[in-house]
């Protein structure tokens, strides 16, 4: 069984990790690790040229590349089975594709909540996948949106 943990690198993806690793243990499932570095949409002030632009960009993958070692690792001294996917481009369809061709039993993602007023609730890649995944999709909510602890005003 193929648990597929989206990590973003936000505020919520430890929670997402911490999640995807339990199911895997509970379940005796493996987890696929997934990042997607977005290539910049809008050069960063005072970067300019393709050239520079690309770097960038390796930059990003070359950083992810080294958090996702970490969080692989973790899982592996948990004695859990786990894969790194390290992709670039638009992560809603990139993040579909994988759930086919892996076979994934379960999403686990974060929610950000931000974009469409639906994505505003859970987010706007959160919401394509919940639409569009032939699996269970499990939305771990981002810190500001938990709930205050009970007596607490």
């Amino acid at each position: 069984m193929t648990i597929l943990a989206l990590l973003d690198f936000s505020a919520v993806t430890d929670q997402v990790f911490e999640t995807a690793a339990g199911l895997a243990d509970a379940l005796h499932g493996r987890v696929v690790l997934l990042h997607v570095v977005q290539p910049s949409r809008v050069p960063a002030a005072g970067i300019t040229g393709i050239e520079t632009m690309q770097a960038a960009v390796t930059a990003d993958q070359q950083a992810a590349a080294r958090r996702l070692a970490r969080y692989e690792k973790r899982l592996r001294l948990d004695k859990i089975a786990v894969t790194t996917v390290l992709l670039r481009g638009d992560p809603s369809p990139l993040i579909l594709e994988q759930t086919g061709k892996l076979r994934v039993a379960f999403v686990v993602m974060g929610s950000h909540g931000h974009g469409t007023i639906t994505g505003r609730l859970v987010g706007t890649t959160t919401e394509y996948i919940l639409r569009r995944a032939r699996c269970p999709v499990i939305v771990v909510s981002h810190p500001k949106f938990k709930e205050a602890p009970a007596g607490a005003s």
